[in-house]
């Protein structure tokens, strides 16, 4: 008897990890089996700041690229499971920051000093735990 599995699987990701966890929900199918996604500092609408800095990644997460919309178009499909996105207004890699705010998700706003400084907040981990445990 085959059986679907189940959502169990909690997902947690950081700036460019983001949306790469978004591909494997939306390639590999494993949307059935997550439970919840927490994103933190997500660029989700791309940043300007990938026209600054070299290398292929920074060049992936530009804003205005085909990369970008191809993906958020199917990141509509990501509204089939709770998600939690987490940012700071005054992040300065994710240009415009609210870049990291999604219609479909539960956002919350930190105040971090830094972009990087968003994964060492007590706040922004408590609220990780919290989300992860719903």
């Amino acid at each position: 008897m085959h059986t679907e599995p189940s959502a169990d699987h909690r997902l947690g990701g950081f700036q460019h990890g983001c949306y790469r966890q978004s591909l494997l929900l939306l390639i590999l199918g494993c949307l059935r089996r997550t439970a919840h996604l927490v994103t933190i500092a997500a660029p989700y609408h791309g940043t300007l700041a990938g026209f600054f800095v070299k290398g292929p990644a920074p060049r992936e997460i530009r804003t205005g690229i085909q990369f970008m919309a191809q993906l958020n178009e199917g990141a509509g499909i990501l509204r089939r499971i709770p998600c939690t996105s987490l940012w700071a207004p005054f992040d300065g890699v994710i240009l415009p920051a609210s870049s990291s705010v999604v219609p479909w998700a539960h956002n919350q706003t930190f105040c971090a000093p830094t972009h990087a400084d968003m994964l060492g907040d007590r706040d922004v981990q408590a609220s990780v735990a919290a989300a992860l445990r719903r």
